[in-house]
């Protein structure tokens, strides 16, 4: 599963840009229940593009929010646009039915002034999402047993002779 997030710098031309340096999410199931990521995931990515721009492992044994320092802060210019992208990695056992990633708040992004350093609020963007942006939520993902390897059994039914000139000769039957 993966949460795309699209952000826009607001300000004016001729603004300081912004600097996206960090991003926490929770993991929920389809109650809105906090879920262990450590026990479901092997690798939390941010990507930009093609670019791994951060990734965490989870190793809290709690529901709490990972939290997601960015290797390559994501920097926005005025009236920019942008987006990133959040991956996971699951493990191969799952008790769960599946999960939604959730970034609750603001609070969850650190933004900062890129000129001065100074802390700035994430706020929504009802030019880009209409209504109130959070909580911000991925679809659900429902995880899927995988497949069985599949069970063949060859059946010799070969005749004991076959006549010169015999056409579509039955030699063998395959159950599965």
């Amino acid at each position: 599963s993966s949460l795309k997030l699209l952000m826009r710098h607001s300000g004016l031309p001729g603004s300081s840009p912004v600097q996206l340096t960090r991003l926490a999410l929770s993991v929920t199931d389809s109650t809105g229940t906090g879920l262990t990521a450590s026990e479901m995931f092997s690798a939390i990515s941010v990507w930009r593009q093609n670019y791994l721009i951060g990734e965490v492992i989870p190793t809290s044994p709690d529901s709490e929010a990972i939290d997601i320092p960015l290797s390559t802060p994501l920097n926005l210019f005025a009236q920019e646009i942008d987006s990133i992208v959040v991956t996971v990695s699951v493990k191969p056992a799952i008790t769960a039915a599946g999960f939604s990633l959730q970034i609750s708040d603001s609070s969850q992004f650190t933004v900062r002034d890129l000129n001065t350093g100074s802390a700035l609020l994430a706020v929504s963007d009802t030019t880009l999402a209409s209504g109130n942006a959070f909580p911000m939520l991925s679809t659900w993902a429902a995880f899927r047993l995988p497949a069985e390897p599949l069970a063949m059994c060859i059946d010799d039914v070969a005749p004991a002779a076959v006549a010169g000139g015999a056409d579509s000769v039955r030699l063998a039957s395959l159950a599965v």
